[in-house]
């Protein structure tokens, strides 16, 4: 059993729960991939990626927003999630250019169509579980993010997964 409470609580860079926005967040996710799953030729998987979505900011349960994605990667893999589910929890923060360095891929092609899905819908539903178009949500994070931390370093990795999503003809 899974269990998520609603509200958040800040210690640094330490996440104690998941607040009601963010529960709309990760929901709204779930629903845009379960509804484009069949544009990715991934029909079959529409459970799935509805529960990849539903999930894949578990990590912040576990503290750091930073680190949000390991340490989620780290909790799909000890409730016994299949592989690609956990990796794509892992990877769902990171740049095209970040996921295919770590495997050795040459070309955008050999990403998998679930963690572009999951970017496209992450992309796409902002804060609050709303629908944003690219721009508003790059927008979205780089405003929290400059709250947070004074910076915008994820503003390039955003920028390049867009880019990627347009020249595969994601709008």
């Amino acid at each position: 059993m899974i269990v998520i409470w609603s509200e958040q609580k800040w210690e640094g860079n330490m996440i104690k729960r998941i607040t009601d926005d963010r529960m709309k967040h990760m929901h709204a996710v779930a629903e845009y991939m379960y509804e484009h799953a069949n544009e990715y030729g991934l029909g079959e998987k529409k459970n799935e990626l509805y529960v990849l979505g539903l999930i894949h900011d578990i990590g912040l349960l576990n503290g750091d927003i930073i680190g949000h994605e390991t340490s989620g990667y780290e909790l799909a893999e000890s409730m016994g999630l299949e592989n690609w589910m956990a990796q794509a929890i892992r990877w769902h923060g990171s740049s095209p250019t970040e996921y295919k360095n770590y495997f050795g891929y040459k070309d955008d092609s050999q990403i998998p169509k679930y963690l572009l899905l999951l970017w496209e819908a992450d992309m796409h539903i902002g804060a609050n579980g709303g629908y944003k178009t690219y721009d508003e949500r790059l927008h979205e994070i780089n405003i929290k993010n400059i709250k947070m931390f004074g910076t915008n370093d994820w503003d390039k990795t955003g920028k390049e997964i867009v880019e990627l999503l347009r020249k595969f003809g994601r709008k």
